[in-house]
């Protein structure tokens, strides 16, 4: 287990500037969202686990958002270890940082190319007084391409 990589990425949303309502005759636009990503991979020599710090960024409008943390995870069955070609089993922990607004656990299991996960995030910021610490619970399913790389 020796694996140190990055990954980073940027993307636009919204291009055509939509239409902000589905039921009206609205001259109310959306907003291009502009959304970037730095992430690496560092394993850990000789074990089954890594980390994988990242930072992500999202402007849209005047909004902008900085998530910042990551994630502790660990090789359960990685493919072509004495089986052949089974899939790579992986199960993570993570912590993040939203600027100035919350804390995320977020828990997740790969199963080959799809993860599952979940995470919840703790308001910190001033809204914490009306919210009493408590945030939002996000659950998701996300498919990875085959890479290219050799």
């Amino acid at each position: 287990n020796n694996e140190k990589f990055m990954d980073a990425g940027f993307a636009v949303y919204h291009l055509n500037k939509p239409q902000n309502t589905f039921f009206s005759d609205s001259k109310e636009r959306l907003n291009q969202r502009y959304s970037a990503f730095v992430k690496g991979h560092i394993s850990i020599r000789g074990s089954i686990t890594s980390f994988q710090p990242a930072v992500y960024y999202h402007r849209q409008g005047t909004f902008q958002e900085i998530q910042y943390g990551t994630y502790f995870s660990v090789n359960l069955l990685k493919s072509g270890n004495y089986i052949g070609t089974m899939a790579d089993y992986k199960v993570g922990l993570g912590l993040f940082h939203r600027l100035g607004d919350a804390l995320i656990a977020k828990i997740y299991a790969n199963v080959g190319d799809f993860r599952f996960g979940m995470s919840y995030d703790f308001n910190i910021s001033s809204l914490q007084l009306s919210s009493n610490l408590r945030g939002g619970t996000e659950f998701y399913l996300g498919y990875q391409l085959k890479s290219f790389r050799k």
